[in-house]
């Protein structure tokens, strides 16, 4: 079975799907959606386009397709399941990601759950996750990079409301410079970094 070097949660995937950055997700671990894996009981609930899930089905069919390339999530570990079952904040979803992310050496995690990285943070299997975890700004911050400031807004902006951190740093209106959405994004993840005791991977605006 091929080996995933990119995890993903449901939320990072919907963000990126309506902001139109699938195509960015894999280029963070320098690789294709090949090289990627989510909850295996993500891609049937997008082949129906839960309306709860999407604003419009178009954006399912595009997260469809590239779902369709990925490859089975690895089973996880159980002993990093026993550890981490019952944490208040960690649902049942980031339990399996964090128990495949365990097992799964040289793998990153891609995570929208910042509850999640907050609980984790607090229990003893912490040194198995440090810098193996990208959150939704970083995210953010490679689309920069790739698309620049003013398309980068464009696309958030569609439907920045479905983030309130993107929505506190993009606005709803108004032009914002590519130094603004830096400092914006910089600020957030360095934030976030103190919080979880080093579980964000280096880079990507830290």
């Amino acid at each position: 079975m091929p080996t995933p070097r990119l995890l993903m949660d449901n939320d990072a995937l919907l963000k990126a799907a309506h902001w139109d950055l699938l195509d960015v997700v894999p280029t963070m671990v320098g690789g294709t959606w090949a090289d990627t894996a989510c909850l295996p009981t993500f891609p049937p609930r997008v082949h129906r386009a839960e309306a709860k899930l999407f604003a419009d089905a178009s954006v399912a069919r595009a997260l469809e397709v590239r779902l369709a390339m990925t490859v089975q999530l690895p089973d996880p570990d159980v002993t990093v399941l026993s550890a981490l079952q019952g944490e208040s904040g960690i649902d049942a979803g980031e339990l399996l990601l964090f128990g495949a992310l365990a097992a799964t050496p040289g793998a990153v995690l891609l995570t929208g759950d910042k509850r999640a990285l907050r609980a984790v943070a607090l229990t003893g299997t912490l040194s198995r996750y440090q810098n193996r975890v990208m959150c939704v700004e970083q995210l953010l911050s490679q689309a920069l990079d790739q698309l620049g400031a003013q398309s980068l807004q464009a696309r958030v902006r569609r439907w920045a409301p479905r983030d309130q951190t993107a929505l506190a740093i993009f606005g709803r209106q108004g032009d914002k410079s590519e130094a603004d959405l830096r400092e914006g994004l910089g600020s957030y993840l360095h934030s976030l970094e103190a919080e979880t005791s080093g579980l964000l991977v280096r880079g990507f605006g830290l």
